[in-house]
């Protein structure tokens, strides 16, 4: 039984410690396509936080993103699949969540957004419990994350509870 497919999760895997995908790696994933694997990349991301070398492997024709919620043919440039959380499910979130003192996020169309007041305070003062730079170049705030989901909760791909401090 020959290998048929490949399934590639980003941080901490494909990507080395500085967010790239080494020489290696890419030669690696070029001569499995031109064996017949199909190469794809399966990440908790959403679409635009994708780094730019995964555009740059062409054996990489597809990327599931957002926790499972988006898949998308690099080839075609277009998603080919999409399920959302119900709307209900995300009004139940919100009830849930809106009090809590979790950082959330909200996943739509490929975009991920966050708490305003989080992300300025990651603005200014440099430090996240992930990395500074990924935070802030991947995420659009939002001054009401909870009426942002709200507002798109028949598009919601996921929603992120994120803990600064574990032992909250």
């Amino acid at each position: 039984m020959s290998i048929k497919l490949i399934a590639l999760d980003l941080d901490g895997t494909t990507l080395n410690e500085k967010g790239r995908i080494t020489d290696r790696t890419r030669t690696t994933l070029e001569a499995a396509a031109e064996g017949g694997v199909n190469i794809v990349v399966a990440t908790g991301r959403p679409f635009t936080a994708l780094p730019a070398d995964i555009f740059d492997v062409s054996a990489i024709r597809y990327v599931i993103t957002s926790n499972g919620a988006s898949i998308t043919d690099l080839k075609e440039d277009k998603v080919i699949y999409r399920n959302c959380m119900s709307p209900l499910t995300a009004e139940k979130a919100v009830e849930l969540l809106r009090n809590l003192p979790y950082i959330i996020e909200a996943f739509t169309y490929g975009e991920a957004y966050m708490q305003a007041d989080y992300y300025n305070q990651v603005k200014r003062t440099r430090q996240s419990f992930r990395g500074v730079d990924y935070l802030l170049n991947t995420r659009e705030p939002m001054e009401d994350i909870f009426g942002y989901i709200l507002d798109h909760k028949e598009v919601i791909e996921n929603i992120n509870v994120n803990l600064e401090d574990i032992s909250v």
